[in-house]
């Protein structure tokens, strides 16, 4: 099954490199790197660029850069008919439909149902060859609006369920991100950047040198010498090499397991917009049943669902490109009545883009809780500082020295323990609905994994039709390395039996963390946001279901990039997109990402 689908893939690159000359007559010259949502619409309008070369564009450049870096699991077989289609609608409709992300391509995540030719696995070689009932409802959002479903990236497995290394997965294999030409350059903060073992890269300095003069004696094109490698996760992995700057892929969507999946800072720095509300996942809503903390599904069986992780969010190079498909995703869902039901009463009239205001920092009131910027560099540090002077400098009223009054330990104890509890709940009801799976109970999973320690396929990308040579991986072994990693979470959560007593007390006590923390200290002292280094603040974030928006910060001295986030309560989307916006055109921190040739 495995070498099926490989094959696959490398029969639609095939076919996608060899018309790589084909495009617009126009005669026009379209500038793919660097370009925006709104740039694509024009290219479109005045025939410069139509969908099928676009699509090809990503092809190609998946095909050239991804057996370095692993970022993408599988591309769709019908993503250049998907193509075709949107440019067809788009001169049927003589460029009327030439809005929104009609005929753009987007990446979802390996935990994303798609009713297609695609896997839903959350990397896991257990669900491999799995058949979904229906798309997932962000994923029926997009096909409306005329989205071109790329492929699916290559997550970190069961979304760090499973404690392996950041980045890893059974069926993608590790996820390597491009930092600087030095080696393991990146220093320690206590949230942020850490080494590469904080980040769950378990290879010595010199296991890492062996690979990558092994890789470049598989003749690779970029030519590298020196990598300083990351690996890759759920925030700075699949999702995020160089997918988040377009080098892979210009629009990734991607799920969210609670504040557990978003611990470190974010490579690349493609921008990311967590709302409490978007179809088709639990956004967090006070109200429900359960409280905002993991992935109990209100009607887990029925519903066009994820793999059980709880919410989605675009993962964007602008801000304004996020917005846009944020737009498009967040909205009610009959199959996930409960929780989207009671969070689209927050969704605008008019849409989020209308919130894209080059002065919206002005007169917005912004918290600084210091606990957040502890342990970071000075020079880190004096970045942060620096950009609190533009908030002020654009109107803003920058609070500082305030208490967030969070046991951070007692929040991570409570989150964990009803986590495992909803998990079970949620992975059963998923699988149980599934038409068809080679596993149907978290039992299973297990059980699969014990039993399927190691598999070797052959894989290569050396596409004869490419531009430039690419690198060749004869064989890859897809194990789920039980000795490396274990599964403690996943057994973990099989032995717990739903929600007990112990887990009504979380419940409870995880409502009283956030109603006494952030959601009193913002009420008191009227701040219209908070703002973070990194993901520092996603546990505090998470278990309340409140949104937040992370941009480009800076760069630390080894070119390591790093992230600021502005977070706020229930119904502050709007607000936080107009400070994140007027942020980012502030500062315009974000430089591209280059390969040493």
């Amino acid at each position: 099954m495995v070498d099926l689908r490989l094959q696959v893939v490398a029969t639609v690159l095939g076919v996608a490199l060899a018309a790589a000359a084909a495009g617009s007559s126009s005669g026009k010259q379209f500038e793919f790197q660097e370009a925006t949502v709104d740039a694509i619409h024009q290219g479109f309008r005045n025939g410069s660029l139509t969908s099928t070369a676009l699509a090809r564009f990503y092809l190609e450049q998946i095909a050239r850069l991804n057996p370095l870096l692993r970022a993408v699991i599988e591309v769709n077989p019908d993503a250049l008919a998907q193509a075709a289609r949107a440019d067809a609608e788009r001169a049927a409709s003589r460029g009327r439909c030439a809005v929104g992300l009609h005929g753009i391509p987007v990446l979802l995540k390996d935990n994303i149902d798609t009713r297609d030719r695609l896997n839903t696995t959350a990397g896991s070689l257990a669900l491999l060859g799995s058949v979904v009932r229906r798309d997932a409802g962000v994923v029926a959002r997009l096909r409306r609006a005329g989205a071109v479903i790329l492929g699916k990236a290559n997550p970190s497995e069961w979304s760090n369920f499973r404690p392996v290394a950041s980045g890893w997965s059974a069926r993608g294999g590790q996820t390597l991100v491009r930092l600087q030409m030095l080696f393991f350059s990146a220093p320690s903060s206590s949230y942020g950047y850490g080494d590469r073992r904080r980040h769950g890269c378990n290879k010595s300095d010199a296991a890492m040198r062996e690979i990558t003069e092994s890789i470049c004696s598989l003749g690779n094109p970029m030519r590298v010498k020196r990598w300083a490698w990351r690996c890759g996760g759920s925030q700075h992995g699949g999702g995020d090499t160089w997918i988040g700057d377009r080098r892979l892929h210009p629009l990734p969507v991607v799920a969210q397991l609670g504040g557990r999946d978003q611990t470190h800072c974010w490579v690349d720095e493609p921008i990311r917009c967590h709302p409490h509300h978007a179809s088709s996942r639990h956004y967090w809503v006070r109200n429900r049943k359960y409280p905002p903390v993991s992935s109990k599904m209100s009607d887990s069986k029925h519903r066009s669902s994820l793999v059980p992780v709880v919410r989605c969010r675009p993962m964007c190079r602008t801000v304004s490109d996020a917005v846009r498909v944020l737009d498009v995703i967040v909205g009610y869902d009959e199959l996930d009545a409960e929780a989207t039901g009671a969070a689209s009463k927050y969704i605008p009239h008019g849409g989020y883009t209308q919130f894209l205001r080059t002065n919206g920092l002005r007169g917005k009131r912004i918290g600084v809780p210091d606990v957040f910027f502890q342990g970071y560099d000075d020079m880190q540090l004096a970045v942060y500082e620096k950009h609190l002077d533009t908030m002020r400098q654009q109107g803003a009223v920058v609070i500082m020295d305030l208490d967030i009054a969070t046991n951070f330990t007692d929040l991570g104890n409570q989150e964990i323990l009803l986590m495992a509890a909803e998990f079970k709940i949620s992975i059963n009801a998923y699988l149980s609905g599934l038409l068809y799976s080679p596993v149907r109970s978290l039992a299973q999973v297990i059980a699969f994994n014990e039993a399927h320690p190691v598999e070797v396929t052959k894989q290569c990308f050396c596409l004869p039709h490419c531009r430039e040579p690419m690198m060749s991986f004869p064989a890859v072994l897809l194990q789920e390395r039980l000795k490396d990693f274990g599964q403690p979470d996943l057994i973990a959560a099989e032995k717990t039996n739903g929600i007990g007593t112990r887990e009504r007390a979380a419940i409870r006590r995880l409502r009283e963390i956030s109603t006494n923390g952030l959601e009193k200290l913002m009420k008191e002292r009227r701040l219209d946001a908070i703002v973070a280094p990194n993901s520092d603040a996603s546990s505090v974030l998470a278990v309340g279901g409140y949104p937040g928006i992370a941009v480009p910060a800076g760069y630390d001295e080894q070119g390591v990039p790093f992230a600021i986030c502005f977070g706020g309560l229930q119904g502050y989307e709007p607000r936080l997109i107009e400070i994140a916006y007027a942020f980012e055109q502030a500062t315009k921190v974000r430089r591209p990402p280059t390969f040493k040739r």
